[in-house]
């Protein structure tokens, strides 16, 4: 707006820096050092607003973050590297998210049950649902889009799995990590949170019973300190905690629960399909409910 003039009549700003010390100069002729102080002025403060806008206008931009880059401000605000945020900064929308913590390998545990902020996930290169979560969340927050995570329940004997929404217009989507084909991306369709969880209910199961039960409001990250799940070391039992905790709403009637079919020979057979096999051996008991690893 700065050097746009509706009306086409109005000098615009630069206009005005550019010709009016001139314009003073012969309009008030003569010696007058009240006349030259100001036309002076004028002309060093236009000089110094040309220089000003021709070092805006060659700063870099896009991926090369910069001081005047605030998606870079915010990364580094939440105690990432320089190099974590440009790289994270490049995922611009929920698709190339998506792609990225679809990419890295599972994480299976091995040493117990787990739940790594962002930093250490990029840091090992490994990801289960949670934690592939957090990193789509921070991605999301670096573009100033809300960090929201749903938690979707499962019944007993089964585990919690966690997805990460956003919004295209007034319909939802979901970003999620799975070592599954079926409890991934879910394109943004759904008219309210409801209509998304239903969508994972006939992929959501375990041997051929459909396990999927609740989902729960959003949980918005930007409540919570980004020590707790951006930089933590260790377990971010907190944000486990708060997904538990959320309220949550039922997907089966309980007078159906009884009925649900169960999954066919064939249906069952395509559970078995997996991004990353899991190792040989296993070692550590997960004691944590939930779990939140689909």
């Amino acid at each position: 707006m700065l050097f746009w003039d509706r009306s086409k009549r109005i000098p615009t700003l630069e206009q005005r820096s550019v010709f009016w010390p001139y314009k003073a100069a012969s309009i008030i002729p003569g010696q007058n050092s009240l006349v030259h102080s100001t036309v002076s002025l004028c002309a060093s403060m236009r000089d110094l607003f040309l220089s000003a806008r021709s070092t805006v206008g060659h700063m870099p931009s896009g991926p090369h973050f910069t001081s005047m880059n605030p998606s870079a401000n915010r990364g580094l605000m939440l105690g990432l590297p320089r190099s974590t945020v440009t790289a994270l900064g490049k995922l611009r929308t929920p698709e190339s998210i998506q792609d990225f913590v679809g990419d890295l390998p599972w994480n299976f545990e091995l040493e117990g049950e787990t739940a790594f902020s962002v930093n250490e996930v990029l840091r090992r290169k490994s990801a289960h649902c949670i934690e592939g979560a957090l990193v789509a969340a921070y991605a999301l927050w670096l573009h100033d889009q809300p960090p929201l995570l749903m938690d979707l329940g499962a019944a007993q004997g089964d585990v919690d799995h966690v997805v990460v929404l956003f919004r295209r217009g007034r319909y939802w989507g979901a970003i999620s990590k799975s070592n599954s084909p079926f409890l991934r991306y879910r394109d943004p369709i759904y008219r309210s949170l409801r209509e998304l969880s239903l969508s994972y209910f006939p992929q959501y199961f375990k041997l051929r019973r459909k396990t999927l039960r609740t989902y729960s409001i959003p949980v918005d990250l930007r409540r919570y300190d980004p020590s707790l799940w951006v930089t933590r070391a260790g377990f971010c039992c907190e944000i486990v905690d708060a997904l538990t905790a959320a309220r949550h709403y039922s997907i089966v009637p309980p007078e159906m629960e009884k009925n649900l079919r169960q999954l066919d020979s064939m249906e069952a057979q395509a559970n078995l399909i997996k991004q990353c096999k899991a190792p040989a051996k296993r070692s550590g008991v997960l004691l944590r409910k939930p779990h939140l690893g689909a």
